[in-house]
């Protein structure tokens, strides 16, 4: 079916239940803008998509946050920044595709964001959580 942008698969997959989830929450918002991106008016979808994974991605990065100070991880501070550099590009992304009505440069941008996020940003820290949480996240 051609309605899906990213498909979910085992290659995303954390091990790690909550963030799994979480993910799993952020690429429904990102199949979500691709299905309406040729919206004549595509600020209607736009905006709300940019609010929902803003506020979405801010409940994720506190929860893998937590995940990690609870587990007493080296790397949070360098993660904890790299979640606010991900914000920033976030927002002034929204703007500028809005600004330019570019819905197509959005959603490459969130996709760019999402892979990148889970593969190069939160793949170092998997294996300690789950060393140290086991089966209880």
């Amino acid at each position: 079916m051609g309605n899906l942008f990213i498909r979910w698969d085992n290659m995303h997959k954390t091990g790690l239940d909550i963030i799994d989830e979480q993910h799993r929450g952020l690429l429904s918002l990102i199949n979500s803008f691709y299905f309406h991106k040729n919206d004549p008016f595509i600020e209607r979808i736009l905006v709300p998509t940019a609010l929902m994974t803003i506020n979405s991605a801010k409940i994720h990065f506190l929860t893998e946050e937590q995940l990690m100070s609870e587990a007493g991880y080296e790397g949070l501070d360098d993660h904890a920044r790299s979640h606010e550099q991900l914000f920033a590009k976030l927002i002034i992304e929204e703007q500028e595709c809005r600004r330019d009505r570019d819905a197509d440069r959005f959603l490459n941008f969130l996709k760019t964001w999402w892979l990148d996020h889970i593969n190069k940003f939160d793949r170092p820290y998997i294996e300690p959580l789950k060393k140290f949480f086991g089966d209880r996240v």
